[in-house]
């Protein structure tokens, strides 16, 4: 069973990154989860208590994580939950909880940030390049946007444009 949960945070420490004996990247890092809430009575913020996690981030979030993120980041983290148990050497019974991340982005509320999309060539966004123009359509080159920054559209031969890989909207195909 996946138990999936999204957590608010701060990085508790720079991400650090290793790769699996196959290279596969792999970045963690820990995160420090605090409650706060205001005393009606005095008016005064006060800290509840603090949960700690272990973020793991595989391949390309681990590497974007790796650019974009540092100590003391305001984060949001949507990842599969699970805990370790393990015994330290002096005996102690230790419990580690433990997440491993399929997105992670800035806490919108506590920070702000520029959001540069990264871009893959035309072909990864369909099976093959041939299977887009058997259909009809074309891959196209991503395009500059308006206001800057690039947006990769491209027309696919069963009339799907796609921004970043997530289909938009519809598209005539050519012929209709």
């Amino acid at each position: 069973m996946r138990t999936l949960i999204t957590v608010s945070g701060n990085l508790t420490n720079q991400p650090v990154s290793r790769s699996t004996k196959d290279g596969v990247q792999v970045v963690e890092f820990g995160l420090a989860c605090n409650s706060r809430r205001q005393d009606r009575a005095t008016g005064l913020w006060e800290d509840g208590g603090a949960s700690f996690f272990t973020v793991t981030c595989w391949r390309k979030l681990a590497e974007n994580v790796l650019d974009s993120l540092h100590k003391g980041d305001p984060v949001l983290v949507h990842a599969r939950f699970s805990t370790r148990e393990y015994t330290r050497a002096d005996g102690t019974l230790r419990s580690e909880l433990k997440l491993e991340a399929q997105s992670v982005g800035p806490d919108l509320g506590r920070s702000r940030a520029i959001v540069r999309r990264t871009t893959r060539p035309a072909a990864e966004s369909f099976e093959s390049t041939e299977s887009a123009a058997a259909g009809g359509g074309e891959a196209a080159v991503p395009e500059p946007r308006a206001g800057g920054g690039n947006a990769a559209s491209v027309h696919g031969g069963d009339g799907t444009v796609v921004l970043d890989s997530r289909p938009l909207v519809p598209v005539p195909a050519a012929d209709a």
